[in-house]
């Protein structure tokens, strides 16, 4: 799994979700009220308060349809975690989820909603272990490999420690807190989310020299976060003295990581022939794989009910602005929305001019992806270098695309 899939873990559980709904509702025959509902989110993506009264205004309309109720009520309570609902709302809101599913996944989220909100922390507590658990027995799928298996055991395994050290550092538990943290550490190696809330834990318990390392990792791997710089320019002088200029340490320490990250980022190169395809947009512009042969293709794989998706769009829209420059390389995006007509008014109000088309099932599979956002590089003779799934927090996407576009074409992009 790539670095930047694990990067954030409450990505990972956006991904997760998104791939869940992805699963539901992949190309069924869609219902007139399944597009209702899915407009409805498109449309109060930036109004969650509106969103819920939508929401139970199609519930009530529709009070026997399982699917609705389903989807509705667990974005409802998405809803309520960016709205930042009392503690009395935010429960009833997780009890009506869980009357729905009881799946690991799903006490997962329940916990991770009582860890954002701040709210008792004992009750989250005791879903964050219920999902561990549930986590720990779950088989196989049949579709998966071992080795994909492997990998999303240990993304999942890892989330929940990760909630689990949320939920206890509420709870003022420093030493369960930390053990939980070094468990989703263990399963998640790089991610800077984790090493900056144990940084936080051990710099409010004494333990400076453990936060001061903390937060050097987490510079290795997000070297412009601006927590990590503001713990590790109070922390390093008051371990190490004023012998040695921090700056310089910090210089060092970031030229070394982009190093090692362009080098990791590189050796994950591959060779597997692009699956040709013929798309069309709402327009009627058509897009076949072989139109792009003698050209450089970056394909991005998205939705707009996709949460990291939509965090990462920015840097799609700034690649595409910039790739106009380069007459070899070009940018093409397919949506996985199931109602392709809300993804143009989305494109709007964000002010998106980069192409997209519709995918379908069968090009999903012949991607051979695994979940949203994917973006793959092919090279100009229709050879795929290299595919990478999830978003990148740390705000490097561009710095990597660059990277493999370089290694693909053989000159700087930008």
């Amino acid at each position: 799994m790539s670095r930047n899939t694990m990067y954030a873990l409450l990505a990972m559980l956006g991904i997760a979700a998104g791939t869940l709904v992805w699963r539901q509702w992949s190309y069924k025959r869609a219902t007139g009220t399944q597009q209702a509902l899915t407009c409805i989110l498109e449309q109060t993506d930036e109004n969650p308060g509106e969103r819920i009264r939508l929401l139970d205004s199609i519930m009530a309309a529709h009070p026997d349809d399982a699917t609705i109720r389903r989807v509705a009520i667990y974005q409802k309570l998405r809803a309520h975690v960016e709205l930042r609902s009392d503690s009395a709302t935010a429960v009833r809101a997780i009890n009506d989820f869980l009357s729905t599913d009881t799946s690991g996944a799903a006490f997962n989220f329940a916990s991770s909603v009582y860890a954002d909100l701040a709210i008792n922390a004992p009750e989250g507590l005791r879903y964050a272990h219920r999902a561990l658990a549930e986590v720990r027995e779950v088989k196989r799928p049949r579709d998966m490999s071992e080795i994909q298996w492997a990998q999303q055991r240990r993304m999942m395994v890892g989330e929940c420690h990760h909630i689990l050290g949320r939920l206890y550092a509420l709870s003022g538990q420093s030493r369960p807190a930390l053990a939980a943290l070094r468990a989703a550490a263990d399963s998640v190696p790089d991610s800077p989310v984790i090493l900056l809330r144990m940084a936080e834990i051990h710099e409010r318990t004494g333990q400076l020299d453990s936060a001061l390392a903390s937060y050097m990792q987490a510079l290795r791997l997000s070297h412009a976060d601006t927590t990590a710089l503001a713990g590790f320019a109070r922390l390093y002088p008051a371990v190490h003295g004023p012998a040695v200029d921090p700056a310089t340490v910090l210089d060092t320490l970031v030229t070394h990581a982009r190093a090692k990250r362009k080098a990791d980022l590189l050796a994950q190169r591959i060779s597997r022939p692009a699956a040709p395809f013929d798309l069309t947009t709402l327009a009627g512009r058509q897009y076949r794989l072989s139109d792009f042969r003698g050209k450089t293709l970056v394909l991005y794989f998205w939705a707009t009910w996709c949460g990291p998706c939509k965090r990462q769009l920015p840097a799609i829209q700034e690649a595409h602005t910039r790739l106009k420059s380069h007459k070899d390389i070009e940018l093409l995006t397919v949506s996985f929305d199931q109602h392709f007509e809300v993804v143009p008014p989305f494109l709007a109000r964000k002010r998106y001019d980069f192409p997209v088309v519709p995918g379908d099932e069968s090009l999903y599979k012949s991607y051979l992806l695994e979940g949203l956002p994917t973006c793959a590089v092919v090279d100009s003779t229709g050879t795929i270098r290299f595919k990478r799934l999830g978003n990148s927090d740390a705000g490097d996407f561009m710095e990597e695309l660059g990277w493999q576009l370089e290694a693909v074409t053989g000159k700087p992009v930008w």
